[in-house]
């Protein structure tokens, strides 16, 4: 697994077979506040983030299906959260 910071989100890629810890979710003086997970799945990737809003914290996909390859998946990520940023 590997994580970075960058832009002001959390980017975290697992591995194939591991799954999040449940600290990956809760808020610290760390890391960023905005999450992204990123995994392999299968033959494809698969991206989600951590929406916090109505109380509630769950991982949801920003897209409707996986992606073909891990960068396509970053990439999507990125541009997702420079979205989510923009819009503010």
């Amino acid at each position: 697994m590997g994580r970075f910071e960058i832009d002001g989100a959390l980017f975290i890629f697992l591995s194939r077979g591991q799954k999040l810890e449940k600290r990956d979710a809760q808020i610290n003086n760390f890391w960023p506040d905005n999450r992204y997970v990123l995994w392999p799945r299968a033959q494809y990737w698969d991206v989600r983030y951590l929406d916090r809003s109505h109380g509630k914290q769950q991982w949801l996909p920003i897209a409707e299906k996986p992606f073909a390859d891990q960068s396509a998946a970053w990439q999507t990520a990125y541009g997702h959260w420079l979205d989510r940023k923009t819009l503010g």
